[in-house]
């Protein structure tokens, strides 16, 4: 769908447009990956803080 409105609405010839989204999906996917990475590592920070916690807790 967006490619139908690429070709007829912008400036960009067939192969400019393909090219365009490859890199508008390439984008998305390291973005998407990179967010991922994020929130496995927040997660293993808690699970890290929460074990801190619990061993001081027993003192």
């Amino acid at each position: 769908m967006y490619k139908y409105y690429l070709e007829r609405l912008s400036p960009f010839k067939l192969g400019q447009v393909n090219t365009l989204l490859n890199l508008i999906k390439a984008i998305s996917n390291i973005l998407s990956n990179l967010a991922r990475k994020i929130l496995t590592s927040m997660n293993l920070l808690g699970t890290i803080v929460n074990d801190k916690i619990y061993e001081n807790s027993g003192e």
